[in-house]
């Protein structure tokens, strides 16, 4: 529980957030992410799978997109723009 309540504190104090959950059981993991799934929801944060349980949660107002995606049509996708200005990160693929 503990690491799930700094997981939100982090997207509240708008901190990206790399979600690493390679090292647990697959039910906890499951358990792990629906828990996060909800604080990304309620912040109106977003959440992208990288690989398999591996996520990037980003805090509201921040676009998160694969560096060989327009970063246009990332916050299309994302559904992001909303009128609100619109901060955009990139990451590198992971191979």
């Amino acid at each position: 529980l503990d690491e799930r309540l700094v997981v939100g504190e982090d997207l509240k104090c708008r901190r990206l957030v790399t979600l690493d959950l390679t090292g647990l059981p697959e039910g906890e993991a499951r358990y792990f992410l629906e828990f996060i799934y909800g604080v990304v929801f309620a912040l109106d944060a977003t959440a992208e799978k990288v690989t398999d349980n591996i996520y990037l949660l980003a805090p509201p107002g921040v676009s998160v997109h694969n560096n060989t995606v327009p970063a246009d049509a990332a916050v299309a996708a994302a559904g992001r723009s909303r009128g609100r200005d619109v901060q955009e990160e990139s990451f590198w693929p992971v191979n």
